[in-house]
């Protein structure tokens, strides 16, 4: 996981490895905390696949991955 923090050092994924392939954060969506820890939406390319990663002390998980639906 590559991780970096913006001006009000709120983190920012910007890579992590998902079955064997390095994606690149093409973009950081909505955040929120649970009991679980800081959970973040992120985008990848190509695809524009959303992921969504949970934050809970130093570690990091892929908690789930959102796959886009096509209008016919």
């Amino acid at each position: 996981m590559e991780v970096t923090q913006d001006k009000d050092g709120q983190l920012l994924p910007r890579r992590f490895v998902w079955g064997g392939s390095q994606l690149r954060v093409s973009d950081v969506g909505r955040r929120w905390n649970d009991e679980q820890g800081e959970h973040i939406l992120v985008m990848v390319e190509p695809g524009k696949r959303v992921y969504e990663l949970l934050h809970t002390d130093e570690q990091w998980q892929m908690v789930r991955s959102f796959t886009r639906k096509r209008h016919a």
